[in-house]
């Protein structure tokens, strides 16, 4: 599941391979990832700024 969401794959996507009801179902999983989010922060960084947090 998380090697999923590390490759990129939708949370749609795969909420419905699992047969969930609905994508909310998955949010437990992207919260409890820590790569995703500091993937998602990298890309809030201005090009500007000194690496690092």
């Amino acid at each position: 599941m998380l090697l999923l969401l590390q490759a990129g794959v939708d949370t749609t996507v795969i909420a419905l391979w699992l047969g969930h009801a609905g994508v909310r179902s998955t949010d437990a999983y992207v919260h409890a990832d820590m790569t995703i989010k500091e993937q998602a922060l990298a890309r809030t960084t201005p090009v500007t700024a000194r690496p690092g947090r």
